[in-house]
């Protein structure tokens, strides 16, 4: 399963990158070709997703344990989708801030297209901060699972992401896992997770989904495979199909 991966997520991105020089060679619109890339792209990542479920179940990572005697946990790292700027706010605190109009209905079709992945979520757990709880909340609506939600500190911008890597190894027996929070506090989660260190630099925008896997979330084991990193603009692309 580990070799059909790497073959086709390589895959994946050579299929989108050739239809998008195919599609508009010759235009030096940087807008056209991003729109281009990102629906080229999506196209790619959902026949590759669509691949993965057609597998039989013993070489689905989601459904097999791949080491005997440890459980297999998928996340769903989820940055909050686009807030009221904070320079331009009339809220005293950082934590009061909700989203925008647009920053909900782009969530709505985000938090669609992973229905169309076919994700599944077993648990939400979020920053008790407004625009993240309202990104969740979004969330648990699309997936009717509204009584779901778990508001933890542990989340917050100024919070260690150990202590959470910890919370959930307490008090959390689940399979499928969103966690829905902010930046830099979720790229230094996923570097935690995936190297054991900080030292992975990744950009997740607002309203952006990492999927990692993990087998163990132990003190000493916990590390996870970064399986995709999508941004908002091809999310919304799988969206529309």
């Amino acid at each position: 399963m580990v070799i059909l991966e790497t073959l086709l997520i390589p895959l994946a991105f050579i299929q989108s990158t050739l239809a998008l020089y195919a599609l508009h060679a010759s235009s030096f619109d940087p807008e056209l070709v991003r729109r281009s890339y990102e629906r080229c792209h999506a196209e790619a990542i959902s026949a590759y997703m669509q691949s993965m479920h057609q597998l039989d179940t013993f070489c689905d990572p989601r459904q097999t344990n791949l080491f005997p005697g440890r459980n297999n946990m998928n996340f769903y790292i989820i940055r909050h989708a686009i807030a009221v700027d904070e320079a331009t706010s009339d809220y005293e605190q950082d934590s009061e801030r909700p989203l925008t109009d647009k920053g909900r209905k782009k969530m709505r079709q985000i938090v669609k297209a992973l229905r169309n992945l076919d994700v599944e979520f077993d648990l939400i757990l979020s920053s008790p901060y407004i625009r993240a709880c309202e990104t969740a909340e979004i969330l648990a609506d699309v997936f009717k699972m509204k009584k779901k939600i778990v508001f933890t500190d542990n989340l917050i911008p100024m919070a260690e992401p150990e202590l959470l890597i910890a919370e959930i190894n307490e008090k959390y027996s689940v399979d499928n896992l969103a966690v829905v929070g902010h930046e830099p506090y979720l790229s230094t989660l996923v570097s935690l997770l995936v190297a054991g260190n900080t030292k992975i630099d990744i950009t997740l925008k607002k309203g952006g989904v990492c999927y990692l896997t993990a087998d163990d979330l132990h003190p000493l084991d916990h590390r996870a495979s970064l399986e995709w990193l999508l941004t908002p603009g091809i999310m919304m692309e799988i969206g529309d199909k």
